[in-house]
């Protein structure tokens, strides 16, 4: 696209082929460990979070960043964070 155009498709487009990441970076060991889902659901969030936090050592300040995805702000999540959140630091 160029400037001051608006993009243009034809009637029968169709998005294919797309998926969702979520990814975790050690910055200090530059390890990611990621994984690849069709689609994006309150669930596969919630274990992906368990995931992370099984393999975090309990000390470790945590940075997370998130898309607005309407599945980060279930239910299901918020009573998650709140029993896990804030991680003890001592």
């Amino acid at each position: 696209m160029k400037p001051r155009y608006l993009e243009i498709r034809p009637h029968d487009y169709k998005r294919s082929g797309i998926t969702c990441l979520m990814a975790v970076l050690y910055v200090a060991t530059e390890m990611v460990t990621g994984h690849m889902v069709e689609r994006h659901r309150s669930g596969v969030f919630l274990a992906f979070l368990g995931l992370v936090s099984e393999e975090i050592k309990p000390r470790t300040p945590v940075h997370v960043v998130l898309d607005k995805v309407s599945s980060y702000k279930s239910e299901e999540v918020n009573q998650w964070l709140k029993e896990h959140l804030p991680r003890p630091y001592g």
